[in-house]
């Protein structure tokens, strides 16, 4: 949710007549075109995005000036009698306690519900369970209970966490402990295990913060026809301003676009018309890469998209920097298209996995990827699509998501661990900069004994490999400790994420996390767990 705005200059040259167009060493004369347009656009994107109370509250305390006394009031209560950090500890130790007994008396009742046959005795009980823990904390109905459970968490958590000099200081094993617990509480209230929904929830208990990305784009078009194939190159050269560090940077997109409306069988082969697509582009001033994977199916009536993705991150600008502060291969991904309707649908690729379609008139037009091979010299990649999956999944590092990816690139991968094993590698010294910040940013000793620990361990693993590729046991065990790698990379970059958003005033009421009906009725006096 959010609003943008784009400025757009174009200005197009083009030439069309019958012409002589050498392909390969064939001479043919053909209905030939050639149509060159140049594009500069500057969008700029404020995007509103939930986050989850904890999140914003850790960092700036007011905010939780601004929540309804009643979010809280039961979280307020059990460390009323406690000055210490202790008594916040021990409430998260309940509403943890009574998180788990909601939710297995919910996922009960849900279940009965649904039977035909169910004993009507025990749905009552299960009812009045229900009921008992929701009144406890003051809520009516599972999303002010959610709503409220988030609230808490954010409230005993910040105390928990407080400066306490009454306090005796805790040892390392306790204060992991500590943190553990509120890491586990968050997951519980984040991604509850009952029925509910998402969008609800995301409303009424998370603060919306403002993102600011830009996009400024430069775009060259190449249109190359030859008889009943038809390709347009579109060579895109975009600056992107994002709170993510491994999104915000430098990019090139190659994007080709062919078609065949008949059968060139016989008549022209794929390696011409690659010799084509390169001699249209040097004209140009554009000189593809190696990597520039053209195939099209020549039988007729088809059509596709070739992408290949190439990225400089900002964060590689850094005098301390030592690995590739060039611009590297993300992926190549083949997509393909069914449309119909006079014309053609223009595309743009806005997010790794995300088409939007630009089309005109009644045309249809459908995209999907039909195949994608990522760079083998690249992290950035990797870690958006786990950060991507991670956060999909509420936060799991055994999400089926990244297995499906990583099994699909399973030839990649192995040639990735092969680099990072490899220490004169531009992506083994890539690695050695954010495992080494892992070190340098470890909130306290023991997790900066875990976080060297994972330096050490991973390079071994992936030199291992590296020395014996033909190995399944190293393979897997490269894999765990990249998996490991990535899961660990989250908290920083959603921290380095989160560090330019900008807070909304919360604006949900007391009542906002109950139904309609439950709110008339309460307003009437007329809820029978509403005393008046």
């Amino acid at each position: 949710m959010g609003h943008y705005n784009t400025w757009t200059g174009e200005v197009k040259l083009e030439a069309n007549a019958g012409m002589t167009v050498n392909i390969g060493e064939a001479g043919l004369k053909l209905a030939a075109g050639a149509t060159v347009s140049h594009k500069k656009s500057v969008t700029n994107i404020y995007e509103f995005v939930p986050s989850q109370f904890y999140d914003v509250i850790k960092n700036n305390a007011d905010k939780l000036k601004e929540l309804p006394a009643n979010l809280t009031q039961h979280a307020k209560a059990i460390t009323a009698y406690s000055s210490s950090s202790n008594g916040a500890t021990k409430g998260l130790k309940l509403l943890s306690q009574d998180i788990d007994s909601y939710y297995k008396t919910v996922q009960q009742y849900d279940y009965l519900k649904s039977e035909k046959n169910a004993d009507s005795s025990v749905l009552k009980q299960h009812r009045i369970d229900k009921h008992t823990i929701e009144n406890r904390w003051g809520a009516i109905g599972r999303h002010q209970f959610l709503q409220f459970a988030n609230a808490s968490h954010a409230y005993l958590a910040h105390k928990a966490m407080a400066d306490d000099p009454q306090s005796k200081a805790l040892t390392t094993e306790q204060q992991t402990s500590k943190m553990e617990l509120i890491a586990n509480v968050a997951m519980k209230t984040q991604s509850p295990s009952i029925e509910y929904s998402k969008q609800r929830l995301d409303k009424i208990a998370t603060f919306k913060q403002q993102i600011y990305l830009k996009i400024t784009d430069s775009k060259t078009g190449i249109n190359v026809s030859a008889g009943p194939f038809s390709a347009q190159l579109d060579v895109l050269q975009r600056e992107r301003i994002h709170p993510s560090r491994i999104r915000a940077g430098s990019y090139v997109d190659l994007n080709l676009t062919w078609t065949v409306s008949g059968s060139l069988q016989g008549v022209i082969d794929k390696a011409s018309i690659t010799a084509k697509i390169n001699e249209a582009a040097a004209k140009e001033g554009v000189q593809l890469p190696q990597e520039f994977d053209f195939s099209p199916d020549l039988s007729g009536g088809k059509s596709g998209t070739v992408l290949i993705r190439f990225f400089k991150p900002n964060y590689a600008k850094g005098a301390e920097f030592e690995g590739d502060t060039g611009y590297r291969r993300q992926f190549i991904r083949h997509l393909s298209s069914v449309s119909a309707g006079a014309g053609l649908g223009a595309a743009a690729m806005v997010v790794p996995g995300v088409n939007v379609g630009a089309n005109l008139g009644v045309n249809y037009s459908k995209t999907t990827v039909s195949s994608e091979t990522l760079g083998t010299e690249d992290l950035t990649y990797s870690m958006v699509r786990y950060n991507r999956f991670f956060r999909n999944s509420g936060k799991d590092p055994a999400n089926k998501e990244w297995q499906a990816f990583e099994s699909k690139n399973k030839v990649e991968y192995q040639k990735i661990f092969r680099h990072l094993g490899d220490p004169a590698h531009k992506i083994h010294k890539e690695a050695q900069h954010f495992l080494s910040e892992l070190v340098d940013k470890a909130p306290d000793e023991s997790n900066k004994i875990k976080a060297q620990s994972l330096f050490d361990e991973f390079n071994q693993a992936m030199s291992n490999y590296d020395a014996d590729p033909t190995s399944e046991d190293k393979l897997n065990s490269a894999k765990a400790y990249f998996n490991e790698f990535l899961e660990k990379q989250t908290l920083p970059w959603w921290e380095d994420h989160m560090s330019s958003w900008t807070d909304l005033p919360f604006v949900q009421t007391a009542d906002s996390g109950l139904n309609l009906g439950t709110k008339i009725k309460k307003a009437l006096n007329l809820h029978e767990r509403v005393k008046v």
